[in-house]
Parts: C-alpha cells; sequence; structure tokens
C-alpha cells in the first residue's frame, strides 16, 4: 500500500503562515494600544498638573489674565486627554480585529488538521485491512500447503 500523502499539505502550510502573520500583528496591534493607554494617562496626568497649578496660583493671589491663560492651558489639557482616548480606542478596535483575524486563521488551520487526521486515520484502517487480507491469505496458502505435504487433499 502506500505511503500515506495530504495531498492539501501545501494548503495547511499556507493556513500555518496566514495564522503566524495574524498573531504577529495582534502582538503589535497589542502593543501599539499599550503605548496608546500610556499616552492616555500620561495626558491626563498633565491635565491634572494643570488643574493643580492653577488652584495652586489662585491661593496665591495671581491677576486675571494669568487665571485666563491657566483655564487655556487646561482646557488644551483636556482636548489633548480626549485626543489620546479617541487614538487608545482606535487602537484597541485595530487589536479586537486583530483577534478576531487570528481566531479566523486559527479555525481555518485547524479544519485542515482535523481533515488530516481524519484521513491518517481511515490510511490506517486501510493499511490494517489490507494488512490482515494478506496475513489472511498466507495463512490460507500455509494451510494448503501443509495439507498436501500431509498427502491429503487441499479441502
Amino acid at each position: 500500500m502506500k505511503p500515506f500523502r495530504f495531498r492539501a499539505e501545501a494548503a495547511l502550510d499556507l493556513r500555518k503562515r496566514v495564522e503566524d502573520d495574524a498573531r504577529k500583528t495582534l502582538s503589535i496591534a497589542e502593543e501599539q494600544s499599550r503605548q496608546a493607554d500610556a499616552r492616555v494617562d500620561s495626558a491626563k496626568a498633565a491635565a491634572c498638573v494643570a488643574q493643580d497649578t492653577l488652584v495652586s496660583a489662585q491661593h496665591a493671589g495671581i491677576s486675571g489674565w494669568q487665571i485666563g491663560w491657566h483655564q487655556s492651558w487646561i482646557t488644551r489639557q483636556r482636548l489633548e486627554v480626549n485626543a489620546r482616548s479617541l487614538d487608545a480606542a482606535t487602537s484597541a478596535a485595530t487589536v479586537d480585529r486583530a483577534a478576531t483575524s487570528v481566531r479566523a486563521a486559527h479555525q481555518q488551520r485547524r479544519t485542515l488538521e482535523r481533515l488530516r487526521e481524519r484521513m491518517v486515520r481511515r490510511h490506517r484502517t486501510e493499511a490494517t485491512r489490507h494488512e490482515q487480507r494478506d496475513l489472511d491469505q498466507l495463512a490460507g496458502v500455509r494451510f494448503s500447503a501443509q495439507a498436501i505435504s500431509r498427502g491429503g487433499h487441499e479441502e
């Protein structure tokens, strides 16, 4: 009997490469998301510092134009927090899409692997059946040969 050969091996290799690429993309997206979250935290910290600076300056007694400048600065810091938050949300959505892509690639690879496993089992079963048939024929030939060598006739 011929040795087992999975005809879709090239497709399986391609699916493995696609899954590896999807995992790399997910890893990059997760790192970018972490960096975006860190930028949000940094922007929030800067906004808190701006607010605290205004409060300290007001306690020290500053002029009206300086209060206006501090309020503009705080507004700018809050706008920066909003912008960084949007970036972080976009990065999180990219991570979700990449994770979905990894799951789909994994599922496609596993489908081909399960097909290969079923075909291997079927091939082994057929090989065992073929081997058993050969052994049965050999046993029949031996029995006939022994019967003839004892001077009897083949039954």
